[in-house]
């Protein structure tokens, strides 16, 4: 799999957050033979508009209308490794095509 993926470390979350989540697709790249593409900008350098952000509000709020039910839970670290694990087999091409 190819896919290109805007890497914005400071969008709020925090660098450090960010730093990680590349690390774990890097891995990803190495073990499964994915391709990412990780610029740290939004394609052509393009920003978050004040228009981008009325947008994406619109539809968090038609998501929200949905009334589709949102989960927390929390789990040991031993079952959020499996939970991903079973993520990372699910996401990568099959081996018996």
């Amino acid at each position: 799999m190819k896919a290109t993926i805007a890497v914005l470390p400071g969008d709020g979350i925090g660098p450090e957050i960010i730093a990680e989540a590349v690390a774990v697709l890097r891995l990803i790249e190495q073990r499964h033979g994915h391709s990412f593409d990780m610029p740290e900008a939004l394609p052509d350098a393009k920003t978050f508009s004040d228009d981008d952000l009325e947008r994406i509000e619109a539809e968090m709020r038609e998501i929200v209308k949905a009334n589709q039910p949102f989960v927390r839970s929390e789990m040991s670290m031993a079952e959020a490794k499996e939970l991903f694990a079973e993520a990372i087999h699910a996401a990568s091409p099959r081996s018996d095509n």
